[in-house]
């Protein structure tokens, strides 16, 4: 466990490098912080994220539970990996540069005009229903989920998991989804 001292000095002067807070007596992070390697936040007190916050590998906030939100301004280059936060929305971004993991999160609905570059993971969320013009660079992962239909402009890269072993994929001359 680190001192609160030596947690000050690391979000100072580790801009360069990932930065491994979990488990770890903190709830507040500097405003305006860049980290240009990843940030895990797991199983902190935390209870909101700097404004200004820039990461340039993965953010990660399992078991985050006193964290509502996300900044409007937050910056991400890897994976958002939010499973077992208190998260129940996000901000109205409209592009995730790498994975955006929302298993078992609380997030009950994605904004519109989504684009996720990598692979997005909806497992065990409450969310019902995709938003218009999703787009997933390589696979959406719906399995735990109450969706009942997919958007007419749902783009998706590779498959789409339904549940374990079973995923859907485009059948281009219907313009429809099947099972696969």
């Amino acid at each position: 466990m680190y001192t609160r001292e030596q947690i000050i000095d690391l979000m100072y002067h580790h801009k360069n490098h990932s930065l491994d807070l979990s488990n770890q007596d903190v709830d507040r992070l500097p405003d305006d912080l860049e980290i240009l390697g990843s940030l895990n936040l797991s199983n902190t007190n935390i209870r909101v994220l700097p404004k200004g916050l820039e990461i340039g590998g993965d953010l990660v906030l399992t078991d985050c539970k006193d964290i509502k939100f996300l900044p409007s301004d937050i910056k991400v280059r890897g994976r958002m990996i939010l499973d077992g936060s208190g998260i129940t929305r996000l901000p109205l971004i409209d592009f995730v540069d790498g994975c955006l993991d929302l298993t078992d999160s609380n997030i009950h609905s994605l904004p519109n005009d989504l684009t996720v570059d990598g692979d997005l993971c909806l497992s065990n969320t409450p969310i019902t229903r995709l938003p218009l013009s999703l787009i997933v660079n390589d696979n959406l992962y719906i399995d735990g989920c109450n969706i009942t239909d997919l958007p007419d402009d749902l783009i998706v890269g590779n498959r789409i998991f339904v549940k374990k072993k079973t995923c859907l994929i485009k059948d281009f001359k219907n313009n429809k989804y099947k099972y696969m």
